[in-house]
């Protein structure tokens, strides 16, 4: 198979983290303190802040999104 990179969405500090979840990229944009999701398209669906810079994400069993903010040493959960 031939693949081909492209450029999905730019512009961002320092993402890092991605998951794929529900046809969707979700990654922690850690310098921008922001979790965004982004669309096959690149379009930018949802932002939200972190306070103390997200770092990894995930999900629990119950769809309830976990973010771990790196210089509060927290976790943080996201009904």
């Amino acid at each position: 198979m031939d693949y081909q990179a492209r450029t999905l969405a730019s512009g961002f500090a320092l993402p890092e983290g991605p998951r794929w979840r529900e046809g969707c990229l979700w990654f922690a944009d850690h310098h921008d303190g922001v979790v965004r999701c982004l669309s096959p398209a690149g379009a930018v669906l949802e932002a939200f802040r972190v306070p103390g810079n997200p770092s990894g994400i995930g999900w629990l069993p119950d769809g309830d999104m976990v973010v771990v903010s790196m210089h509060e040493q927290r976790l943080y959960r996201r009904s």
